[in-house]
């Protein structure tokens, strides 16, 4: 196992070596060189980041789990804010000739209050505020309950 990362250490490093250029046949000025130097080592550095964690299996932290539940919860708040506008502009004609005007009213209202709680969703994701996401994920689903409750039943 040693000997496998050790090969993957200096295979990564052998491709991703800082080669010093000769300035003088360079097209690239000095500060131009630096900040490309500088966006390959960040990237070289959370390569090597990764690497350890999967190679190490370490535990990640609790900063990380956030970090990770955060972009999650961007993500899921873009689809369902997606999705909301998508059902609420669907044709009556899509949604069954069964639904009288009350229903497509509610669906509407479900609709609207779905598309609020994506937003919700996508301002305590914003605001770094974990502790409050599931509980705004609960109430996401019992808007979405509700209304196949009421509309698919």
């Amino acid at each position: 196992m040693f000997i496998r990362v050790l090969f993957l250490a200096i295979s990564l490093l052998s491709f991703s070596a800082c080669v010093s250029k000769d300035t003088a046949t360079s097209n690239l000025t000095t500060t131009e060189t630096e900040k490309e130097h500088k966006i390959e080592s960040e990237e070289l550095r959370l390569l090597m980041q990764e690497l350890n964690m999967v190679v190490y299996d370490r535990q990640k932290s609790e900063l990380d789990r956030d970090d990770i539940r955060r972009r999650h919860a961007l993500n899921l708040a873009d689809i369902v804010k997606g999705f909301a506008k998508k059902i609420e502009s669907m044709p009556a004609d899509k949604l069954g000739n069964e639904l009288t005007v009350e229903d497509r009213e509610m669906y509407l209202y479900y609709a609207q209050e779905l598309y609020k709680d994506g937003e919700a969703i996508n301002e305590v994701a914003q605001n770094y505020e974990m502790e409050k996401l599931d509980r705004t994920v609960a109430k996401m689903q019992q808007t979405c309950n509700r209304c196949h409750a009421l509309l698919r039943d």
